[in-house]
């Protein structure tokens, strides 16, 4: 307690380092010297050494086998994906980094409220937080998950309920090839995660951290990891205090 009085700044890098340590401990197995993705980890530390600049970024629709919305289809999530290109050219399969959130259009994410934004051909252009920046230079592809009714997504919110986990846990099952993904939100053409180890950590803080841990109580496989941050324990506590009705969520 009494560093955390001393250093905010200090804390926060502890946390940091922490959680990408985590991460990297579970989806590779570090050696003294090894290739993540055709990339290499040296002392247990995964090394920058991709271009992020040259990153693949492509988007793509997940069917969730649920109809939340009652359209007479099922829904498909938007989950949009940052991956390093050499390994892609190498033949090499990467670990993936996962945070499924429903603040991506409506809050933002981070201290800036950063909110994910698009080119003309639909694909990501700036995805919020420090994940994609960090990870997909040291090997990793970052996938950011529209939840169920929020953003670029079909179906209805439900405040962590099942439609929130299945959208997320359908990603896992898809970059495992268990599910089906569409080129568009509506028709398009299938598409496989070829391109993945399979392996997945998700991350998140709040909201996205509560979807880690409900994802991660389905046992899905493939999840390897999760690093909840924040998470909401009591989603009665977070709308209500004593019974007054304290905020609004991103369904409105």
């Amino acid at each position: 307690m009494r560093s955390l009085t001393r250093s905010p700044r200090l804390s926060w890098i502890s946390v940091v380092a922490a959680v990408i340590a985590a991460l990297a401990a579970v989806l590779t197995a570090p050696a003294a010297a090894q290739a993540v993705g055709g990339g290499t980890v040296r002392g247990g530390v995964s090394q920058p050494v991709y271009s992020y600049a040259d990153a693949i970024r492509e988007a793509v629709w997940v069917d969730t086998g649920l109809d939340g919305d009652g359209d007479g289809r099922t829904d498909r999530v938007a989950v949009d994906i940052v991956r390093p290109s050499e390994p892609a050219r190498a033949g090499h399969r990467v670990p993936v980094i996962m945070d499924a959130s429903p603040y991506y259009s409506c809050c933002g994410r981070g201290n800036e409220s950063q909110l994910k934004t698009y080119d003309a051909a639909g694909d990501i252009v700036q995805a919020p937080l420090f994940y994609d920046n960090y990870f997909v230079p040291r090997g990793y592809a970052t996938v950011l998950v529209d939840l169920a009714g929020t953003n670029r997504s079909d179906g209805c919110v439900d405040v962590g309920g099942p439609s929130d986990v299945q959208s997320a846990k359908a990603v896992v099952d898809w970059l495992n090839g268990r599910a089906r993904g569409y080129s568009a939100r509506s028709g398009g053409t299938p598409v496989k995660a070829t391109w993945t180890t399979g392996a997945v950590g998700m991350i998140g803080k709040s909201w996205d951290g509560t979807i880690a841990n409900g994802v991660a109580a389905t046992g899905v496989p493939g999840l390897r990891t999760i690093v909840p941050i924040s998470a909401i324990s009591s989603w009665y506590d977070y709308y209500f205090h004593q019974g007054a009705p304290l905020q609004d969520g991103p369904e409105w």
